[in-house]
């Protein structure tokens, strides 16, 4: 089934959450969904993302103010009807939760580091009450941020999932290894190449789920 997605970070880049941000959009794009992107100030991933196919619409939060940005956000998703949003980072997490608020649209969000979620100061409770109130998944990208997450936002075990990043290592020369023969020609010794698929832990890059009272649909990406 294809899907209208939208794809949301606060930050430019260049970075890790950039990186899988540009490699998720065009591999969702690519398995025949139609994405969405919206990226913060910076040119690198707007670029990225250009010339990997798409068109993404820059929304710069130092140049706007939490209400403007807020209220872009509401009229593109009332305009383009998606089916879910999809959400990189804290901060852009709490706007996309915020946005979809009474829509009843998945809002997925997904996290690289509890940096940003330690409490502190009036604007992060309220910021975190209203991530753990209105996000509908969180996805970590390993099983120890996934427990921190835990004890930190008080998020139910069912709704926290962990997808670890992936690396396509079709994309980088494979190397040639040659057997060693052990001191006096006992047994050779040495490495053993696995082809592409049998080295990737995971080809997905992240899994999107529906809402917990929908009916379970997981979409699978890179």
């Amino acid at each position: 089934m294809s899907l209208r997605i939208l794809h949301l970070i606060e930050t430019g880049g260049p970075g890790g959450a950039e990186t899988i941000f540009s490699q998720l959009s065009s591999g969702l794009q690519e398995r025949g969904h139609s994405v969405q992107c919206v990226v913060g100030d910076g040119n690198w991933l707007p670029e990225e993302l250009r010339r990997r196919g798409l068109s993404p619409d820059v929304l710069d939060p130092h140049a706007l103010s939490p209400v403007s940005m807020l209220a872009r956000l509401r009229s593109l998703l009332r305009r383009e009807r998606f089916d879910l949003v999809h959400a990189q980072l804290f901060d852009g997490s709490v706007y996309a939760a915020l946005a979809a608020a009474g829509s009843r649209m998945p809002v997925i969000s997904t996290l690289h580091g509890q940096v940003d979620v330690q409490a502190g100061g009036l604007k992060q409770t309220l910021n975190l009450a209203i991530y753990r109130k209105l996000t509908s998944r969180v996805i970590t990208v390993s099983d120890a941020l996934q427990r921190d997450l835990q004890t930190i936002l008080h998020i139910p075990a069912d709704r926290i999932e962990v997808v670890h990043n992936g690396v396509d290592v079709s994309a980088f020369p494979q190397p040639s290894v040659q057997p060693r023969v052990s001191r006096g020609g006992a047994r050779p010794m040495g490495l053993s190449v696995s082809s592409p698929s049998e080295t990737i832990d995971q080809r997905r890059t992240t899994r999107i789920c529906s809402t917990p009272s929908a009916s379970s649909r997981r979409v699978f990406a890179c």
